[in-house]
């Protein structure tokens, strides 16, 4: 069958990935230390009456300028470039595009090189303000701070603005070819059809059916997330009216608070009925429609699948599909709206310790992704070496008089123990994995909470002991440490359901 249509993807893990992250975390981490630093008094003479020497906002305007500017660039010229070098594609040629390339090059190192001068000198002269002038006022450690950051940053990002068309000379070495046959499936060199990869968005799509029901389940997962979120802030006024308040005061807010968690049960009890009892619909529908696939084969593909693997599709892989796609989908978005709703108020009580939490999040979610990969290749194995050894069981005790004929007993345990081993060494590999993976994520969890613990109670000393205009009381610390534990808790969770969704895509591939 002839190839009407072919086409190219990048992977993950690529050069203007790897730029365009950088250039996004140096955004955001200036922008919260400018942001963070000092009072809103401070703040604000820090832009009116700007001085270089004192003032920071130029740095996190800065930061921010090159993440709007090259963050694009840097996308245009991977697609010029993969263009160019896509044969197939005759609305590019290297007359209209080298000299595109070079502009666009020559800007990004213009603008780098600019960014990373601008940024030393200005470093520079504070060290030696610092240093040698005694009548210079050190600025706030969090301006500080961000000098240092857009040296470090500037200094990562020039060399990357420099080898910028080194590194996209290998764009035609790590693409991958896709080819479509006139059915629009994706086929190989010589032309057989290739398996489907799965994704969570076509596994998704499995519970269109169910859309009604999913609609009233995510109503109660939204109801139940915003109670969860408000909650603490309740705890907090319950700590502060304790303390400042009449028994009144505090008897209303003990009752608001009552009434909130009663009614975060009530819908609690409706998402985990529905988010159920789409599970059960999706496997029952799902086992029924690969039945009728199945039958439908040719008699040749009962020669190339054996029939225990075709019942552990039916059985064991479904059922990983039903977990995956149903309950931990509801704990998985219930734990994201958790996260993002939580952080929300607590940057309303304290944009500072809210800064120090958030200073954690990368290294979870990137070990996250990098985890999930690996686990969704090492759970497709484990299932088809447990299907082999299925396989191996139903052939030799459905034969057994054969088996027992020959005298075949012990060849037959050894094949079974051969492929049982197989599924021990990668269980073995997948546990060691998720060890690793949970005390990463309970060590950066628990050292946040340990981390913003103390910089609140030294907020709360300040607020005691006048020292500061920022501080805060004791009831918005107690209201963002649950605030912290809720997140480190929605973390581990979110860890946790993502490997096992992970499993499910693995499983699906089969």
């Amino acid at each position: 069958m002839p190839i009407v249509n072919r086409f190219y993807t990048l992977p993950t893990l690529r050069f203007t990935n790897i730029i365009r992250a950088l250039l996004f975390v140096d955004a955001v981490t200036s922008i919260s230390l400018w942001l963070t630093g000092g009072t809103t008094d401070y703040l604000e003479e820090n832009v009116t009456h700007y001085k270089l020497l004192t003032s920071v906002f130029d740095l996190a305007v800065l930061s921010f300028a090159r993440l709007c500017m090259l963050f694009p660039i840097y996308t245009v010229m991977e697609k010029t470039t993969a263009a160019l070098s896509n044969q197939y594609d005759e609305t590019v040629t290297s007359t209209s595009a080298l000299p595109k390339l070079m502009c666009l090059h020559v800007w990004v190192i213009v603008a780098a090189l600019g960014c990373f001068v601008f940024s030393v000198v200005k470093g520079g002269l504070i060290l030696n303000a610092f240093v040698n002038d005694s009548d210079y006022v050190t600025m706030h450690a969090t301006y500080s701070a961000l000098v240092i950051a857009a040296v470090c940053f500037t200094t990562l990002e020039l060399p990357f603005a420099i080898l910028t068309r080194r590194f996209l000379r290998h764009i035609p070495v790590i693409r991958t070819q896709h080819l479509i046959n006139e059915e629009g499936q994706e086929v190989a060199e010589d032309g057989d059809v290739l398996p489907k990869k799965v994704d969570l968005k076509r596994l998704i799509g499995l519970l269109k059916p169910e859309r009604g029901i999913l609609f009233l389940a995510m109503i109660a997962l939204l109801g139940n997330s915003a109670i969860g979120m408000v909650t603490p802030l309740y705890f907090g006024k319950v700590v502060d009216n304790a303390v400042t308040a009449t028994l009144d005061e505090l008897n209303h807010t003990v009752l608001l608070l009552f009434l909130l968690n009663l009614g975060g049960a009530f819908l609690a009890f409706f998402r985990g009925w529905f988010f159920t009892l789409c599970g059960y619909r999706l496997v029952s529908r799902l086992r029924s429609d690969l039945f009728s696939a199945i039958m439908k084969q040719e008699v040749g593909f009962f020669d190339l699948n054996r029939t225990g693997d075709l019942n552990s599709r039916l059985s064991s892989d479904t059922q990983v599909v039903q977990t995956g796609m149903t309950v931990n989908i509801s704990m998985l978005l219930r734990n994201i709206a958790l996260i993002i709703g939580s952080l929300a108020l607590m940057f309303s009580l304290s944009a500072r310790l809210t800064g120090v939490l958030l200073s954690c999040v990368p290294i979870v979610a990137v070990g996250a992704m990098q985890y999930g990969k690996y686990l969704q290749k090492k759970r497709k194995s484990f299932q088809e070496a447990l299907g082999e050894a299925g396989n191996i069981s139903e052939e030799c005790i459905s034969n057994i008089r054969t088996v027992r004929s020959f005298s075949c007993e012990y060849k037959s345990i050894n094949q079974y123990n051969v492929e049982i081993k197989k599924t021990l060494t990668i269980g073995k590999v997948i546990s060691l994995f998720y060890g690793m993976f949970q005390g990463l994520v309970g060590t950066v969890a628990q050292g946040a909470v340990v981390l913003v613990l103390w910089y609140g109670g030294k907020l709360v000393y300040d607020k005691s002991h006048g020292q500061a205009d920022y501080g805060i009381t004791v009831g918005v610390l107690t209201a963002f440490m649950i605030y912290t534990l809720q997140i480190a808790l929605a973390f581990a969770t979110i860890s946790s359901v993502y490997g096992e969704i992970m499993q499910a895509l693995g499983a699906s591939e089969r």
